[in-house]
């Protein structure tokens, strides 16, 4: 099954597709539903889910956007939360980078990585000062980036 859990119970990708109407063993669904998940993962506050404790992305201080090294804690939180819970990819590479204050993004974080099929997989998020992430970027069907 190339489409998760979530989406086939939601009948729906992340995006608002709906699930029927692609291939589900398309590379692409399962790229959506990846990169779905993965902004699902980072939007979940850890410890949220009495059952899995560490599910989900830590608190986001003030403090990510004054000092680098902190910076560099939090994409390595990221990245270890992506390797944990997104067993569909490997390769997990997570850049943290200035924000921008006039769209209310304290940092922004780009997370690539790929299928276990070779495919590239590649999410920009923007968090804001609450954690909540947005995604800033939506993957062309040829795999392409185009920011939004």
């Amino acid at each position: 099954m190339k489409a998760g859990v979530l989406d086939v119970l939601l009948g729906r990708f992340d995006d608002g597709t709906p699930v029927d109407a692609r291939v589900v063993t398309a590379p692409q669904s399962q790229i959506a539903s990846v990169r779905g998940h993965i902004r699902r993962l980072i939007s979940a506050r850890q410890g949220s889910l009495v059952h899995m404790p560490d599910y989900g992305a830590p608190a986001l201080p003030a403090l990510y956007t004054d000092i680098p090294y902190v910076s560099t804690a939090l994409g390595e939180d990221v990245r270890r939360l992506v390797r944990a819970y997104e067993p569909r990819i490997r390769d997990v590479a997570v850049t943290v980078e200035p924000g921008c204050p006039e769209r209310g993004f304290v940092v922004s974080l780009r997370v690539s990585a790929s299928l276990a099929s070779g495919e590239p997989v590649r999410l920009s998020l923007g968090l804001r000062e609450s954690g909540v992430p947005a995604v800033l970027d939506q993957e062309l069907s040829d795999g392409h980036e185009a920011r939004v």
